[in-house]
């Protein structure tokens, strides 16, 4: 990496070569390392994810990549600011048991019972972020958040 960015201050080349070497999960790693990137790995690392480009078991601590250790952490750090919005990031998870369980916990530290949707006074029902699931996805979430 010292070749491609040696003053520190552009990591975005040696990146690209990660990516046209098809590196990805090095590549990810990689400019996730830089604070001003972090956002940027992120949503590289979802869309590689959703393509199927990435390796996403963790093997042992360095090696493989644990596609949802990492979008979970990125969900913890910034998710406080808008949970219902940050929520959306689970449903990338292709592991029906793995989205419904990162959800719950979500909803659970956050305490946005709201994102389960819920009754208005006249009767009616407020949909929630859940509520964007497949309905057997949304019930599991709310029968274990209640």
């Amino acid at each position: 990496p010292a070749h491609f960015n040696p003053k520190g201050t552009n990591p975005l080349l040696y990146f690209q070569v990660l990516l046209l070497s098809q590196q990805f999960e090095e590549a990810i790693r990689y400019l996730d390392s830089f604070p001003q990137y972090k956002v940027e790995a992120v949503h590289f690392g979802c869309t590689l994810y959703y393509y199927g480009l990435l390796r996403t078991i963790e093997y042992s601590p360095g090696v493989g990549f644990d596609f949802e250790k990492f979008l979970s952490q990125f969900v913890r750090q910034f998710g406080s600011t808008d949970p219902p919005k940050f929520a959306l990031y689970y449903f990338l998870l292709h592991d029906e048991q793995k989205l419904i369980n990162r959800m719950v916990k979500f909803i659970c530290d956050t305490h946005q019972l709201d994102m389960l949707g819920y009754i208005q006074p006249d009767g009616s029902k407020k949909p929630g972020v859940v509520d964007l699931l497949p309905s057997n996805i949304a019930n599991e979430i709310i029968s274990r958040v209640a």
